[in-house]
């Protein structure tokens, strides 16, 4: 229980209070282990509000005071994390190994149908608790009822490179890939699927990060910037195609921050999602160290974390007092 005071009263700590959309300012936060990763790519919290890194020595805990690494497969390079609604933490991994740790196992998912043999670029659970797995060249897969299915360019999907998943209330996923977005539906065991791309108004067909709000959904794209996209009314209402910062790789939004963006080369922009107005611009400088951002959250208290590959991780708050991890009380 201490450990998890103390880690509810550092995020307390971190809350973001001022008004929205101000300019943020990152603090730096790097696992403080003999054995440390060189390399974390994956941040995510749990419902307890323990942070996890998935990094290329496996999967890292971390609880308020301690680090634990998890047993994982032997490629261990994580390239996405996900929490399902049964708290299992799962894990794809770089050559398309997946697992999932659930009462503090790490356990090998092992489908009768087999693995498929490329990056787990996303991961995703529906309202009928299928979990989704977006890869990278072989299409998507979802598991249901003990059985693992695969949808790719023969069942219509848009392209089988696919890079992020984002789903409505509705239960419609939408599915990132080289060729647009493809939507899906799967109603009484049929698979319906929807493609959204140049000809609706996308301003580039790479799409590469998709983030759901409040039936806005956000698309960032390799070379053409990023759009907003209306579910309901299946238009596109911001599109941001006058972009010079590269391809983007992440997104978040919250009412504190606006949109966040991560790229793949220039950091992180802050977007007013209302215009499209870029607010702020957090280069290598402002991130210590990261230009590369390859996963984001935003933590219970509002506090935006970053990612980049490095051995550390940023987050940003509105309380700029700056608190050494490994000063809490044992």
């Amino acid at each position: 229980m201490l450990i998890k005071n103390a880690f509810i009263y550092l995020l307390l700590l971190f809350t973001l209070t001022k008004i929205s959309a101000q300019e943020l300012y990152f603090r730096e936060f790097k696992p403080d282990i003999s054995n440390s990763p060189e390399h974390i790519y994956k941040i995510l919290q749990d419902k307890n509000g323990f942070i996890w890194l998935g990094t290329e020595k496996g999967l890292l805990q971390f609880d308020g005071i301690n680090y634990t690494y998890f047993n994982t497969p032997k490629s261990n390079t994580i390239t996405s994390l996900f929490q399902d609604d049964s708290a299992k933490i799962w894990q794809g991994y770089k050559d398309g190994h997946i697992s999932y740790l659930h009462n503090g196992k790490n356990t090998d998912f092992k489908p009768k149908e087999g693995l498929p043999k490329v990056a787990i670029n996303a991961i995703l659970e529906d309202k009928d608790k299928r979990i989704w797995f977006a890869t990278y060249g072989e299409g998507v897969y979802y598991w249901e009822k003990n059985r693992l299915y695969n949808i790719n360019t023969v069942n219509g999907l848009t392209d089988n490179y696919t890079y992020d998943l984002a789903i409505n209330n509705s239960g419609n996923i939408y599915v990132a890939t080289d060729r647009g977005i493809t939507k899906i539906h799967i109603s009484n065991g049929k698979k319906m699927l929807q493609q959204i791309n140049q000809n609706n108004g996308l301003p580039d067909n790479l799409v590469t990060s998709l983030n759901l709000e409040n039936d806005l959904l956000n698309i960032g794209t390799q070379s053409g910037g990023f759009c907003i996209y209306d579910i309901k009314k299946e238009n596109i209402i911001i599109n941001k195609s006058n972009w010079e910062f590269g391809q983007i790789n992440t997104q978040k939004y919250q009412a504190q921050t606006g949109l966040l963006i991560g790229t793949n080369t220039h950091g992180l922009l802050q977007i007013d999602r209302k215009t499209g107005e870029i607010l702020h611009h957090y280069n290598r400088e402002n991130l210590f160290g990261i230009s590369k951002i390859t996963d984001q959250f935003n933590d219970k208290n509002g506090n935006s974390w970053i990612a980049g590959g490095t051995q550390n991780v940023c987050f940003a708050n509105s309380d700029f007092s700056i608190i050494n991890l490994n000063d809490f009380p044992e």
